[in-house]
């Protein structure tokens, strides 16, 4: 081989090797930002499941109470208590 020939062959594998280093620095930063962007999703999804948990506890908590107030509704009625405002119908 000749010097001129070896100085090309070595330019173009100089060349070669920083192209490939450029790419996968590109590819490195990309997956960098593509990882942020999901935790960052991730992170609001948890917050919105934990805000729903606590409407489904909070929803419990009042179908219970609404439970517990019809029980005690229907047991007054049945004793013959009603409300002000109710109108007794003709056929009750």
């Amino acid at each position: 081989m000749t010097e001129e020939k070896q100085k090309r062959v070595t330019v173009a594998a100089t060349v070669a090797a920083v192209v490939l280093l450029f790419v996968v620095l590109v590819v490195l930063l990309f997956q960098i930002v593509y990882i942020s962007v999901k935790k960052n999703e991730i992170r609001k999804i948890d917050e919105e499941i934990a805000i729903y948990e606590r409407m489904v506890a909070d929803g419990e908590d009042e179908l219970e109470l609404n439970k517990q107030r019809w029980v005690i509704e229907q047991k007054a009625r049945a004793l013959g208590y009603k409300y002000k405002y109710e109108v007794t119908l003709p056929w009750e």
